[in-house]
């Protein structure tokens, strides 16, 4: 686990490596850590052999040499959590609370250290934060484009393989590849009770845990009503490899009303108890 390398112990060890390596150039890395372990108190209990670990994972150079200790410490961690991604940093973009609320006792004191959690930040702390929020909003937007791409995907394979099975001679068409805006991703086709061929239109959602849900936009919706009896909504559940398939009716229930002067914009749909269907 990545969250296990964020303890003091191991980061200083890394730091005090790190700047002990030019003095001794012609001495492995043992060599250094066992001068280091026989020496001063103050550096001789550091967590050396993980430090290593650590340092083969994201390279030396990550380890901060400035000599003000607080920010030693915050670009070293910012070096980390930019290579190692944990969980907790992951959320950085929804708030200090949100993160401070899942850290475990060592990440605490990393941050605690790198004055990082003051009740008052300075403006430096500040412009920490901001740059790692940054960072983890891009990680999280191209995360959930890769996660509705896949979803899309499986949903083109799966028609084509259900168009073959009815004989028909098309091919469906991924629509959200080229324009995402039109308020559906794949436009397929079916056959009516005439055995005529008609298009129906299909808006794709994906997630990588459960329980399955989604989030669905207003100009999904209105596409959706304005397309009743030939739209539908393929919900994949990546975590668990399953399918949900829901028409404009099933969805129905789940789409809040509009209040006074508030319109609603998008709304987070969480499919409790909906049956899966064979994908």
């Amino acid at each position: 686990m990545s969250e296990s390398f964020f303890k003091i112990s191991i980061i200083d060890g890394a730091i005090n490596l790190n700047k002990q390596r030019p003095k001794y150039p012609n001495k492995n890395i043992n060599e250094i850590i066992g001068y280091l372990q026989n020496g001063p108190a103050s550096l001789s209990s550091y967590d050396y052999n993980n430090a290593i670990i650590l340092a083969k994972k994201i390279g030396w150079e990550a380890f901060s040499l400035k000599d003000d200790r607080q920010s030693q410490l915050r670009d070293t961690l910012k070096n980390m959590i930019i290579q190692l991604r944990p969980f907790w940093a992951k959320v950085s973009y929804l708030g200090r609370a949100k993160v401070k609320h899942i850290l475990c006792e060592d990440s605490i004191q990393c941050l605690q250290y790198a004055g990082l959690l003051a009740e008052n930040p300075t403006e430096d702390v500040i412009n920490w934060w901001e740059e790692i929020s940054k960072i983890f909003r891009i990680i999280n937007d191209e995360q959930k484009l890769k996660i509705g791409r896949e979803g899309e995907k499986r949903t083109l394979q799966l028609e084509k393989q259900r168009i073959l099975e009815n004989g028909l001679n098309k091919e469906p068409r991924w629509i959200a590849l080229e324009d995402n805006t039109v308020g559906y991703d794949i436009l397929s086709y079916r056959k009516n009770h005439d055995n005529e061929l008609y298009e129906i239109k299909i808006e794709v959602k994906a997630c990588s845990f459960s329980p399955t849900h989604l989030i669905l936009t207003r100009n999904e919706w209105k596409t959706a009503l304005e397309n009743k009896n030939t739209y539908f909504f393929q919900i994949w559940n990546l975590d668990v490899n399953q399918l949900i398939e829901m028409n404009v009716s099933e969805m129905a229930c789940h789409i809040p009303k509009d209040q006074g002067d508030g319109e609603w914009k998008e709304v987070e749909v969480i499919l409790h108890g909906i049956k899966e269907v064979n994908s």
